[in-house]
């Protein structure tokens, strides 16, 4: 999403900005502090790390030997979707006596691995946590609800589950439009999203013509009956309204994905009071199959989003 035009985003949305003041933030979002008040627009004022703590080289040196104490071994990003890191860390922090909250605590271990010329360094991790499949799945629906909370926020994906009342709201999304995805799964297919397009694979897709894969699409109007006439393989889908793409993506089963887009409240938990979307106006296009030129449906998916930029895809998530 870098090169997006967050305004511009915003206008068609008909969004009204929340501008949150000294919090970090991605893209263009950063500017809407400076220029809502101009627009007439309602800006909220928070600060989650306004504290003078989270720069003590004290503080940092405990908080990071709070964490190593406890993480046994587990990757960094463990912390976002691990409750029983989580509340293992919290407690170590308390009992260091670190005054902080666990999302500034949080914040800190976050900061360090980040920052390349910190004093601090955090040990390497001695496994890794794959993603589930399960997480894969419903990638639809986890990719809609980190971008509904980037937007209306300004969050990187990090911060959203680095901060409890964000990663609160992301959990009301997900146990709405899919009840049997866990939290922990959930988080973990949003940072699988956080990864990004790999370069080797940006690549491959580099020379493919957009065109030819937009010409092989079958078009239904988004309706209850839609996922009838859907077949069950893998392949490309995009949800359009006439002025916009609204999110394209890759699934094992065209018939099981899309189930998501033909519930309304999918977009009205979605987007919330952003945008009216037109649900008459909605199309459902698609490509069945696993290659469309000897070349993989999910690499020309990968190729569309990069392109197109739907407005509910995280096409990037730094």
């Amino acid at each position: 999403m870098a090169k997006l035009n967050h305004f511009e985003i915003s206008r068609i949305l008909g969004a009204r900005v929340e501008a949150r003041l000294g919090a970090t933030q991605f893209g263009g979002f950063g500017l809407e502090s400076i220029v809502a008040d101009t627009r007439g627009q309602r800006i909220s004022v928070d600060r989650p790390y306004a504290n003078e703590l989270l720069s003590s080289e004290d503080v940092q040196r405990r908080v990071v030997k709070a964490f190593e104490d406890v993480r046994d071994g587990a990757p960094t990003d463990a912390l976002l979707f691990d409750d029983k890191l989580r509340d293992l860390f919290e407690k170590a922090c308390v009992t260091a006596q670190i005054e902080l909250t666990a999302a500034q605590c949080r914040k800190i271990i976050f900061r360090i691995r980040k920052a390349s010329n910190s004093t601090f360094k955090l040990s390497k991790a001695t496994y890794q946590v794959s993603t589930p499949q399960v997480a894969k799945d419903y990638l639809p629906v986890i990719e809609s609800a980190v971008a509904r909370i980037r937007y209306s926020t300004g969050q990187s994906i990090d911060e959203i589950f680095i901060r409890d009342d964000l990663r609160n709201q992301f959990a009301a999304f997900v146990a709405t439009l899919a009840p049997k995805l866990s939290l922990e799964h959930a988080i973990q297919g949003a940072l699988y999203l956080r990864k990004g397009v790999r370069k080797q694979v940006k690549e491959a897709i580099e020379p493919l013509k957009l065109s030819r894969l937009t010409t092989s699409l079958t078009s239904e109007p988004v309706r209850d009956s839609l996922c009838d006439n859907l077949p069950t393989e893998e392949g490309f889908f995009e949800v359009s309204a006439p002025r916009h793409s609204i999110y394209a993506g890759w699934n094992r089963s065209l018939k099981d994905v899309c189930d998501v887009f033909v519930r309304r409240e999918t977009f009205d938990v979605i987007t919330g009071d952003l945008w009216d979307v037109p649900h008459g106006e909605l199309e459902f296009r698609y490509f069945a199959g696993h290659k469309l030129d000897d070349v993989e449906t999910s690499a020309w998916a990968a190729k569309f989003v990069i392109e197109k930029q739907p407005l509910f895809n995280v096409a990037k998530a730094a």
